[in-house]
């Protein structure tokens, strides 16, 4: 038993609506003979993540993990909670968690990231983020039906000489790429890539990202945030930071 699409349909409706209010109730009426307990902490968890209040948040995810902790989207949680509440040594470690358990989960790798960045680790970001990169051209190998060799019993699942991993950068067939930009998650990950770079004072490579990160679809705020650096470091307005 777990949180299947007799549970999952109603409380996705409200989320998607703006209903928090309404999701928690509902969470909160919901039993054992309904979803597994887990289930139901771990999307209290995230109503609350949706509402910014993230003691509660991280309260629900350690419940979830208690009663799930093989799951990697608990920890998952239970880390980007942690690092909402600027806890980043205890962050790191439960982000660490998810990714051990699953190698290949993409967002728990850009959390990851994140929080080094945050955490004044600019080049251990830049690393993460490349893992993600990797992961989500896999993904999108897969999706184009293109050969992908099976995951490796790595930390990262990857083979420690992966070109997308030492810099020799990523080779998207046109069908992977297409897949890429409108899954949106590539482009996103290659923005934060950019700011670690920039963090670290590494223009040159930051302008290359933020480039790449525009073809591949970046938008919103970001792509906004990357236009307006890419046109100040054309402009040689850009200089190092002291450091």
């Amino acid at each position: 038993m777990g949180g299947g699409e007799a549970v999952m349909g109603p409380l996705s409706t409200l989320v998607v609506k703006g209903d928090l209010d309404g999701a928690l109730s509902y969470l909160k009426g919901l039993g054992p003979a309904d979803a597994e307990p887990w289930w139901i902490a771990y999307h209290l968890g995230k109503v609350h993540e949706y509402r910014r209040e993230w003691d509660e948040a991280l309260r629900r995810f350690e419940e979830a993990a208690r009663l799930a902790p093989t799951n990697p989207a608990v920890w998952h949680g239970m880390g980007w909670a942690l690092q909402s509440l600027r806890r980043h040594d205890e962050a790191l470690e439960a982000l660490g968690r998810a990714t051990q358990l699953r190698p290949d989960y993409v967002e728990a790798w850009q959390s990851l990231g994140i929080t080094m960045l945050e955490a004044g680790d600019p080049d251990g970001a830049a690393g993460v983020f490349k893992v993600a990169l990797a992961h989500l051209a896999r993904q999108g190998r897969e999706a184009a039906g293109l050969p992908v060799p099976p995951l490796l019993d790595t930390p990262t699942g990857l083979p420690p000489d992966d070109p997308a991993l030492t810099g020799g950068g990523h080779l998207l067939e046109e069908p992977v790429a297409a897949h890429l930009i409108r899954d949106g998650r590539f482009a996103r990950v290659l923005y934060h890539l950019a700011l670690a770079h920039l963090a670290a004072d590494r223009h040159l490579v930051a302008k290359e990202a933020f480039g790449d990160a525009l073809k591949m679809g970046l938008d919103g705020v970001e792509r906004a945030n990357a236009a307006t650096w890419l046109a100040e470091y054309a402009a040689g307005r850009v200089t190092r930071r002291l450091n």
